[in-house]
This record gives structure tokens, sequence and C-alpha cells, in this order.
């Protein structure tokens, strides 16, 4: 390795390349750049620090389990009944940063400034990244303040996002040299290695990126030392991904049963275009401009390596985002223990292909018009974002109302959760931002604020979470409802007091009775239904209900027994036949008093009673019973 470095904020191209432009960079570039770009990185950072709770679709887990690494042993939250320590390698990002906010600010501020170093990681690395590939390009850079409102964002993944934004600055400390030398090496491995600790997936893209710019910069003869290069500096980051990876298997077929597929296009095409808006969701400008400029940059980079006359870190770059994008389309949607695996490469891929673009060929007039577009279409995709995040702050308001409720918890608690998008509009693939319910998992919020624990906390990889649960889901809590019984409840086309809505908040209410409460958000409609059979509130504010579970005093006499016969029993409300209550193989005494005043049926040995035993406006009760005569 060369122990010379350059004085030059330009890296130098091989003999076989063009030579870059040599007239200097001109005022308005030098002078009105800077100023532009930190107008859209504060105003980017603002519209995610702003809000007061943005809505995400995985948040609250990363903040569920940042919070327990300081609160665990809070007295009376019960939260070490549940889960004990992980021992994560990777997955840290956010749980760092919240870390530092969070003692002083509180976990609402602290998950917002966050929010807002994310952005600004992304916005700042792309400006600076974009200005080291060519100064003439540093425009470009601009592309990162107008993509900072990204799926990957509104989605939750919130490490990843920390890991995209580290990426950025890995690559530039790759650049940071126009020789390779030691310092470039272990620069770029410190910053991999920080990417790795926040997510090995990012941190084997950027690997690959670094890979391709260490082999291209150097001349042929002397290609393998880059390879070699690329390979110590990627080394920890690697380790970091084995010892991950070693994790998953052994819980997967536990955790995989709980994943759903969500829908995934086969045609190509139509993956394409889906693709593009789980990158930057929102109007079709924000989805296809960003796409299409990469494009077009990997298509020149393409046509200039035929004339011989490509750029060859042009040419890692473009390389680089093909693999990508061959990567999102074909990849499937899941993977193992993973959801929405296929999107992940979008960012880098469409950031390296925009980067390829020639901007220093372009003409003043040219250049001047790319330039005034460009801006406008930033100041565009920011007001877009900006709008949407009030919006989504303004809808999670309500699910959110009685976080201040002084309530206390030590025990299970199940989020029933019957509008998980709090805006109206389609839903999955259709929906304004693809696949996000920003609200589905706003019940984790509620044992960050008031204790206990629900079960569908992402606790489950020793080395990928904080926090894992201390055993089985059905040793730790009561049965556990799946969780996609809104899109029922939803359904516009079927009135509020529908049979099939009737049916799943029975459904909904006869899972809560075994849970200590039951945090409920959905309309004032499955508000009543929960109400009407047993449940007392301690929170009832439109579509948000907190309460437990009380039903009515009962008795149940089985006659015509002989003492000792094993009867087993299970209690229900109509239409959704689900156990409320239930005794299997328990002893009843032959003669015992009830109040509800039961029809005698003949018991037949191991024959089975099914029959409505209250029928009024408040609830529909069944009962079942399963009696084996004593010999």
């Amino acid at each position: 390795m060369s122990r010379r470095s350059s004085q030059s904020s330009r890296p130098s191209e091989p003999a076989g390349g063009a030579a870059p432009p040599s007239r200097p960079v001109g005022c308005f570039t030098r002078l009105l750049l800077p100023a532009i770009a930190v107008y859209f990185v504060i105003r980017a950072v603002a519209a995610f620090a702003r809000p007061d709770y943005l809505p995400t679709h995985d948040g609250p887990h990363h903040i569920l389990a940042a919070w327990l690494v300081g609160h665990a042993a809070d007295a009376g939250s019960g939260y070490l009944h549940f889960v004990e320590q992980g021992h994560p390698l990777t997955a840290l990002g956010f749980l760092s940063l919240f870390r530092i906010f969070e003692p002083s600010l509180g976990w609402q501020a602290a998950t917002s400034a966050v929010l807002g170093c994310i952005v600004a990681l992304w916005s700042v690395g792309g400006f600076l990244l974009a200005r080291k590939v060519e100064p003439h390009r540093a425009w470009l850079g601009l592309f990162a303040a107008a993509t900072a409102g990204q799926w990957v964002l509104y989605m939750g993944f919130f490490s990843f996002a920390v890991g995209l934004g580290l990426a950025l600055f890995a690559l530039l400390a790759a650049l940071s040299r126009e020789r390779l030398s030691w310092p470039v090496v272990f620069g770029t491995s410190a910053l991999l290695t920080l990417v790795a600790l926040c997510h090995v997936a990012v941190a084997a893209m950027t690997g690959l990126a670094v890979l391709a710019i260490f082999v291209a910069r150097e001349r042929p003869s002397r290609r393998m030392r880059g390879l070699v290069g690329a390979m110590i500096a990627g080394l920890p980051a690697a380790i970091i991904a084995a010892l991950t990876a070693s994790g998953v298997g052994a819980v997967d077929a536990a955790y995989q049963g709980a994943l759903a597929t969500p829908p995934w296009p086969d045609a190509i095409g139509d993956r394409f275009f889906l693709l593009a808006r789980t990158f930057t969701p929102g109007t079709t400008e924000r989805e296809l401009v960003p796409l299409f400029a990469a494009l077009a940059g990997i298509t020149i980079t393409a046509l200039d390596l035929r004339d011989r006359r490509a750029r060859p870190l042009d040419v890692a770059l473009a390389a680089t985002s093909l693999v990508l994008f061959a990567l999102a389309l074909s990849s499937p949607i899941n993977l193992l223990s993973w959801q929405f695996f296929a999107p992940r490469p979008m960012p880098l891929a469409v950031l390296l292909g925009i980067l390829t673009l020639p901007l220093e060929r372009f003409g003043r007039f040219t250049k001047l018009i790319f330039v005034v577009w460009l801006i406008w279409f930033t100041a565009g995709s920011l007001r877009w974002t900006e709008d949407h995040n009030r919006k989504l702050d303004a809808a999670a308001k309500p699910a959110l109302a009685g976080l201040q409720a002084r309530i206390h918890r030590s025990g299970p608690r199940l989020p029933l959760i019957a509008d998980p998008m709090g805006l109206p509009g389609p839903v999955d693939a259709e929906a304004e931002v693809p696949f996000a319910q920003p609200l589905i998992n706003v019940g984790l919020l509620y044992a960050v604020a008031q204790g206990g624990m629900a079960p569908y906390f992402f606790a489950n990889i020793p080395q990928g979470h904080p926090f894992v649960f201390k055993g089985p889901l059905d040793s730790l809590f009561p049965p556990v409802p799946a969780r996609d019984f809104w899109r029922i409840l939803r359904d516009p086309s079927t009135p509020p007091d529908a049979p099939q809505k009737r049916a799943v908040r029975s459904a909904m209410a006869a899972f809560g009775a075994a849970y200590e409460d039951v945090i409920l958000f959905g309309s004032p409609a499955d508000v009543e239904g929960v109400e009407r059979r047993g449940y007392v509130a301690d929170v009832k504010q439109g579509g948000l209900f907190i309460g437990r579970f009380t039903g009515c005093p009962m008795q149940l006499s089985v006659t015509g027994m002989v003492a000792g016969s094993k009867v087993g029993a299970e209690l229900g409300w109509f239409p959704a036949l689900a156990a409320t209550w239930s005794e299997k193989d328990g002893l009843l005494a032959a003669e015992t008093f009830t109040e509800l005043h039961f029809k005698e049926f003949g018991i037949e040995p191991y024959s089975t009673m099914l029959g409505a035993i209250r029928n009024d406006d408040r609830f529909h009760l069944y009962v079942s019973v399963v009696a084996h005569q004593a010999p």
C-alpha cells in the first residue's frame, strides 16, 4: 500500500480513463450551493424532528427495545417477567442514539431527535459524497435531501436507516485519498464496522461498493491490491454478519409462521415500479425522478465504457448500482425471520446511480436549467414529506391519547388495533406509502409509558434484539390472536353492525378477557363492541379504549352426574365460538347452584352439550360441556 496522499479534493484516475475537466468550479457552485444545501438539509431534518410523534410501522418495536435498556428493572413495570437481555451484535443504530437523548428528553422527544439525526446523516452524507465523486457534480447531492423522506423511515426500519447514512461516510473514507493506502483501508474498515453494528445488510451492500471502488481505482496490474484492501476493510463487518446469522435459524421455525407475506408482483415490470415507490413514496415525481436519474447515469457510463472513455470511479459506482438493482428485482419480499427485504437495496442503488450523471459535461446554460429544475424538485419533494408527516402526526394523536393516563400495568397486555392506518385510503401495495401501517404497533408504546408487555414485540433473536422473551409465547401470554382482523372491521363496504364485524368484535373480546387489559384503537363501534361484552374502561376517548374484562358472575350446574365425575367446560361468545374461559378435566360437584336457569340436558358419557345460555342486549354467550361419568 502506498503511503503517499493527494492534496487534491478529486480522486485520481488511472491511465485509460477519461481525464476530469480542467476548468475550475464556478462561483455559482462554490458560493450558492452550500447555502442551498444547508437550507434543504434543515428542512428535511425539521420534517422528521418537529412532530410530537411520527407513527411508523415498526418504530415502536425499536422504541420499546431501546427503552428497556435503561428501564427493564423499573419497579412495578413487570418487564423482567417477560424478557431478559440478549446479546445483539447488530441493529444497534437507533438504540445507541436513543440512549443519548432519552435521559434528558424523554422517549418521545428522543425518538424525534434520532429521526432528525438519521435524516441529517443521509442528506449531508449524500451531498459530501457527490462533491467527492466529482466537484462539478456537487449539485447532485441535493437528491439526498430530496429523498430523505424514505420508505425505510416510514416503515420504522430505524437501525437500517442509520446504517444507510453512515454508509455514505464509509464511501467517503474509501475515496478520501487518491491512492489506496493503509489509512484509507483502516478508516474505511472502522466506518464499515460501525455500519455493520447498525445493520449487517447495509454493511454488505456498502462493502460491495467499497470493493468496486478499491479495485476500479487501481491500474489493471495492481487490482489484486484493491481486492486485498477491500477484504481487509470488510473483515470486521463480515465477522459481525456471520455471528448474527448463526442465531437466526434456531428461532426461525417458531417465528416465520407469524410473518405475513405481503402481495409482491411476479411480473418484473410491475415489481420495478413498486420498488420505485418503496424508495421515495408519494407523488409520481418523487417515485420516478430519482430512479430514472440513476438509470440515465448508468446508461451514460455504459456508453462511455463502450467508447473507452469512462471514468473508472463511474464504472465502479454504476456496477454497484446495477448489482443492487438486480438484487432488489430478484429477491423475495420476505427472507428468513425478516420481512420486506426486497426493497432494502434501493436507496444505495438509486443514489450511487445518480452520482454517475456527468454534470461536468453539461454546457453552462444546460447546467443552469438542470440546477434550477433540481432545486424545484427538491423543494417539492420536501413539501410532500412535510405535509405527509403532519398528516401522520395528526392521525397518531387519537391513538396516543391514553399515554398520559395514570395507569400502571405489570402483566400481559393485548393491543387490538382495528385501524392500523389512521388515514383513509388503500392499503398494502396500493397505499400512499406501500405496505406501511403506521399505527399497527402503537400498543407497544403503552408498554413503554405504563408498563406490562405485549406479545407482538420483536424479541426472539439474541444476536439481533437487545431483549428476548424468556420462553415460548404460549408460556408467557394467554392465546395470541392473529392481527389481520382489522381488514374486516375497516371494510367500508359493510355497515358497522354487520354480522361479520360483530363476530370479529366477539373474538377480540374473547381473547382480551385473559389479559390484564386491552388497548383497542378503532372506531366508536369497535369500542362499544367490547364494552357490551363485559369490559370496563380506564380510558375511553373516541376510537381509543383501554380497559379490563370484568364480565358477570355466574355459576354452572351440571345435574344428573355421579359425584367425582370428570367434567370439562368452556365459555365464550356467539357468533365467534372462541373460548374465553375453560376448565378441562376439572372436578365439579354433582349439585351446584346456578342463578342462570340452565335448561337440563341428558348427558351421556363423552358427550358434548352446546347451547345458548344468555341472549340479551349485552352479550350472547355459549357453554360447551364435556362430561365423563364416573364408573
